[in-house]
């Protein structure tokens, strides 16, 4: 009795924790960064699948619901856009919209990957098909049900029009456009990587004795943190240069970890997804000082 008020006591404790993780990117603007003229790297559904993968399709229904209440209070206020616009059209069908669609992810996330670590006796791939799995079914969840609720109001023809679109069809793919295959991008590696390497970290997911404690696995994901830590805090100004130090050292871990693993002939996933993460941490850093420094002295010789 005393193990299973244990559990459930984590469980809620880490559900707690993947919840507060999602207000806490909404607040801050932490659901994307802009790599682009009009593109977005988002992160949106990187919390939803990670839990939903660790704690399973109730744990991801909870955290899609969430996320779709954020959602909905976008589209209330008028920070949502296109929802903003939707909600003053049908209310209802825009809560299904926002929320019950984000509802739909989570769960059916987690039971993809449920399914999916069956098959995976190792766990080599199913961690990034889960992360995958999160923004494919966003897309087509929230597409879909706008195309069957929407279409044939004014608004969204006009907008169709305005793209282009003869159909349905083509209208979802003019919209989603590149946009769509960066978030899936985002949450194969991203999403797939931390899932990995906080599973490994908790020993989640696995009845035979834990290896993290051993050295190069715990340097393999503190590389991976720093790298993260170094692509997020790369789009703000007032952290950017801290943010490249922490990339830099995610680097120099994973480098060590990469090394530690090949000498003692273990698992090289790991490091090499810290490495790589680090590398991409500090390019972003690198490319946003170099893309400032830039913008600034160009406006100063206008100025002058």
């Amino acid at each position: 009795m005393e193990r299973t008020n244990k559990a459930k006591t984590r469980y809620i404790a880490q559900l707690g924790l993947f919840i507060g993780i999602i207000l806490l990117m909404e607040l801050t603007g932490l659901t994307k960064i802009p790599i682009g003229p009009g593109l977005n790297m988002t992160f949106s559904m990187i919390p939803i699948a990670v839990g939903a993968m660790l704690l399973g399709p109730l744990a991801g229904t909870i955290l899609g619901g969430v996320y779709g209440l954020t959602s909905l209070y976008n589209a209330i206020t008028g920070t949502g856009g296109m929802t903003f616009m939707l909600f003053g059209i049908s209310p209802i069908l825009t809560i299904l919209l926002c929320v019950g669609t984000r509802i739909l992810v989570g769960a059916v996330t987690g039971w993809i990957f449920r399914g999916l670590k069956k098959l995976d006796e190792f766990d080599i791939w199913c961690y990034f098909a889960g992360g995958l799995a999160a923004p494919l079914l966003n897309t087509i969840f929230f597409m879909g049900f706008l195309v069957l609720a929407f279409y044939n109001t004014d608004y969204i023809q006009q907008m169709a029009a305005g793209k282009g679109a003869t159909n349905p069809l083509n209208f979802i793919i003019l919209v989603v456009g590149v946009q769509g295959l960066i978030e899936a991008a985002t949450g194969l590696v991203i999403g797939g990587t931390v899932a990995k390497g906080v599973a490994r970290a908790l020993n989640i997911h696995n009845t035979k004795p834990s290896s993290v404690n051993k050295p190069s696995e715990g340097i393999s994901i503190a590389a991976l943190v720093c790298g993260i830590i170094g692509i997020i805090g790369g789009s703000f100004d007032t952290i950017r240069y801290f943010a490249l130090v922490i990339a830099i050292v995610g680097i120099l871990l994973g480098a060590t970890g990469l090394k530690r693993a090949k000498v003692n002939n273990k698992p090289k996933g790991l490091a090499i997804a810290g490495l790589v993460l680090g590398i991409v941490g500090a390019a972003f850093c690198l490319i946003w000082i170099i893309y400032t420094a830039v913008l600034v002295t160009t406006l100063s010789n206008l100025i002058s």
